[in-house]
């Protein structure tokens, strides 16, 4: 398996996002339109007092976000039609986003456990060393999770159901930390884009006064907008690099 080159392949993402079809900014924007009339349950989730309303928040946590990976899978799907030259309905996208899912789903939860587990081990037996592992838990935890990010694609055109997993771990062999570079970078760049207009933001409030900050309403709309769209995109650029077997590197 060749060397996906790390920027260029950032660079063909960009392209991706502004080249993607009508199905795939149509189920962004029903995505989107969804989580905003819905607040994220883990704002609000205290695991520290089990009791009933503890569990039904748990339960509601889980179902929000399992839709996310469903409309996540249906964004996959419009975007890897349109790199194959091939075309569904919105409705055909979103089934195949439901499909897909629950290998998915199983994945997360094998991320989130390599991540979480270890840390919460120590931190029950042994406080004093957590930083010890904290560390080497977050970075197996990325690595892991290049596993995650190919996933979804190949079980998009693959079809292979829970294999699916086993084969993006084949895909992904030799190439983790560049995937994980390709999704680091825009995350670096959406980060510091939104600090910028966070700083544009207070400077016109500071100066003019509290009825400006919706100026910064729009933009920031926007810009999450367009870091859910990089985010598919460049999932299925790397995908199809390594399906494709490149040999260019970086």
């Amino acid at each position: 398996m060749g060397k996906i080159p790390v920027f260029r392949t950032v660079g063909a993402s960009f392209e991706r996002v502004f080249g993607a079809p009508v199905q795939f900014w149509a189920i962004l924007m029903l995505s989107s339109a969804v989580f905003a009339l819905i607040p994220d349950p883990g704002n609000q989730l205290d695991l520290t007092v089990i009791n009933a309303r503890t569990l039904s928040g748990l339960g509601f946590f889980i179902v929000y976000n399992c839709a996310a990976i469903f409309f996540l899978g249906a964004m996959t799907t419009a975007m890897l039609d349109k790199a194959r030259g091939t075309r569904r309905s919105i409705v055909a996208a979103l089934v195949r986003g439901v499909i897909v899912s629950p290998p998915v789903i199983l994945l997360i939860i094998l991320v989130f456990l390599a991540i979480y587990a270890p840390i919460a081990v120590v931190g029950l037996a042994a406080p004093g060393g957590l930083l010890l592992v904290l560390l080497p838990a977050v970075i197996f935890g990325l690595w892991l999770s290049a596993v995650y990010f190919v996933t979804l694609p190949t079980l998009v055109e693959q079809r292979l159901g829970f294999r699916g997993i086993g084969a993006a771990s084949a895909m992904t062999r030799g190439n983790r930390w560049r995937i994980v570079g390709v999704i680091l970078i825009p995350v670096l760049l959406l980060i510091i884009s939104g600090l910028v207009l966070l700083a544009v933001v207070a400077t016109l409030v500071s100066t003019i006064g509290p009825d400006v900050i919706w100026v910064g309403l729009l933009p920031t709309i926007i810009l999450g907008i367009l870091g859910n769209a990089l985010f598919v995109a460049c999932i299925v650029e790397v995908y199809t690099r390594l399906s494709d077997d490149p040999s260019d590197v970086f």
